[in-house]
């Protein structure tokens, strides 16, 4: 028996709140492997590649990563994220290393922007 087109488009138009609650429900952990777990839409976040259809970028997490953050505090941090998660986001870092530097150049230039009057 294979699952309806129509199912498969709602589940992914739910919110992550609403996919853990539904897939609790049934006794699933975490989401589904259906489910694409990197989007990337846009005028969302810039059109940057976010995690889970949220608002939580790749570059964001990697940067993290790169100052230290384990999965574990990650994982603490977001709790409505899983383990397989964070995993593909590492490996869309690894699959797009160049875009997520360009990224986090950007956000650290932004950051260090003219000052406040």
């Amino acid at each position: 028996m294979s699952v309806p087109a129509e199912l498969i488009e709602q589940v992914e138009k739910l919110t992550p709140e609403e996919r853990r609650e539904l897939f609790a429900r049934f006794g699933v952990n975490g989401t589904p492997p259906h489910v694409p777990r990197i989007n990337r839409t846009p005028n969302v976040c810039g059109g940057s590649a976010c995690l889970n259809n949220t608002r939580i970028a790749v570059w964001l997490l990697e940067e993290m990563r790169r100052n230290g953050a384990s999965d574990a505090h990650l994982l603490d941090l977001y709790p409505q994220f899983g383990p397989a998660d964070l995993a593909a986001a590492w490996e869309y870092v690894a699959a797009h290393r160049d875009e997520i530097d360009e990224e986090i150049r950007r956000n650290e230039e932004a950051m260090d922007g003219p000052p406040v009057e």
